[in-house]
């Protein structure tokens, strides 16, 4: 009867334990879903922070740009006038 008892308790155990493992199993793949979901999310996010980056730093060269050539245009006009005083 002993034995019998024993062996019906180490198979409850057993099946306890693969129950907890199963349970520990399905909560790490939940896990690890959500992590893969965030790392997808923040690539996303930084795709979209380096395209809004590359649109504001190609706004600001073409304003320097444009600044620089009225800064020559007007540098050129001013030297022109006083190419014309001196004749």
């Amino acid at each position: 009867m002993n034995a019998k008892n024993m062996k019906v308790e180490s198979h409850n155990r057993l099946d306890q334990r693969e129950k907890d493992a199963k349970e520990l199993f399905d909560k790490k793949i939940v896990v690890v879903e959500q992590v893969h979901s965030q790392k997808d999310k923040a690539s996303e996010a930084v795709a979209k922070m380096k395209a809004e980056n590359r649109e504001l730093r190609d706004k600001i060269n073409k304003e320097i740009t444009d600044a620089l050539k009225r800064k020559r245009d007007e540098e050129e006009f001013e030297h022109q006038r006083k190419q014309e005083l001196i004749r």
